[in-house]
Formats: structure tokens, sequence, C-alpha cells
């Protein structure tokens, strides 16, 4: 059974408040999950997005995995307003409590098919999920109100063929 959004808003509050420096309390925050397969530069599509939230009045949060930890420097360059949320590593949220602590704050999250996701997702975190070459009627996320953005109308299996435009539009009929 999906759990409910608000069962995990209280779960390990001082961790979820260390994680991001006591900064997600109240406002519209909106989480997004940047990956890149073919380099190690911010892919533009998360930049793009990111800004496209902050011209919405809403606060981006960006989660980074452990793959993803050089991003961080360049994204905090591009994106200073950004949230960074990191568990007790100081570094990425492995802490599957305080993830799902932290999606019953969220707004909304934008992800690839991945972990994180569907731990969102599980939260009650309204989730614009966005597929490659994975399919979304076996892989997608439950337990939340749920957007699919598949890459493959757009040419291929490689989510950078998403345009913001699909995922902005997606995520505006979540919250907008």
């Amino acid at each position: 059974m999906p759990a409910k959004r608000n069962e995990f808003a209280e779960v390990d509050r001082d961790g979820l408040l260390a994680a991001v420096g006591g900064q997600i309390i109240g406002g519209e925050y909106v989480a997004g999950v940047p990956s890149d397969d073919e380099g190690r530069t911010p892919p533009p599509g998360v930049v793009a997005l990111a800004r496209w939230i902050q011209e919405r009045g809403w606060r981006p949060v960006l989660l980074l995995g452990p793959d993803e930890q050089d991003l961080r420097a360049p994204l905090r360059e591009a994106l200073p307003e950004a949230l960074f949320p990191a568990g007790s590593n100081g570094e990425t949220l492995t802490d599957v409590r305080l993830s799902l602590a932290l999606g019953a704050r969220l707004s909304a999250a934008v992800a690839m098919d991945t972990g994180i996701g569907h731990l969102l997702a599980a939260a009650g975190t309204p989730l614009v999920s966005l597929f490659g070459p994975s399919n979304p009627e076996r892989w997608r996320a439950v337990g939340s109100p749920l957007r699919i953005v598949s890459a493959r109308p757009y040419g291929g299996p490689e989510i950078a063929r998403i345009p913001v435009t699909a995922v902005s539009s997606a995520l505006d009929e979540l919250i907008g």
C-alpha cells in the first residue's frame, strides 16, 4: 500500500533540517535529481529547468547521488539559490528515512527512473519521472501523483532528448 504523504513529515526532523542547513521550512521547493551519462558537466536541461523553477517562485533542490558529486561545484556556480541537501556524510543523501522526510517537504520532484525517484514517490511527493530506455509501464514509481515523460517520442532512448518544455509542462500539470 502506498505511503501517505504526511506519514514521513516528522521523521528525523533534526536530521532533515541539518541536511539542508535548516532551509526547507515553509515555501515551495521542487527537487531535481541531475544525472549525466555523457560527461561530467551539469546537464544543460537540469540548469534550464532549475532556472524555470526559480522563475515560478519555487526554490530548486538538487539531490546528488554518489556518482554526481563532481557536479556539485559547477551546479552551485550555475544555480547559487539552489539547495543541495546531504546526509550525515556531508555529500549524499543516503539515509532512506531522511530521504522520505525530505520528500514529504517538497512540493514536487523531477527524477529519472532511479531509486531516489521511487523513494520520493513513496513519500507522496508529486513526481515527474523521466524515462529513457527503460519501460515506464513496468518500472514507473507508485505512491504519488505522477507524470511520466519518455524520451522515445523525442527521437530515441536518451534522457537528454527530452525538452525542458516537456518537463516544465508536466510540473505545471502536477502543481501549477
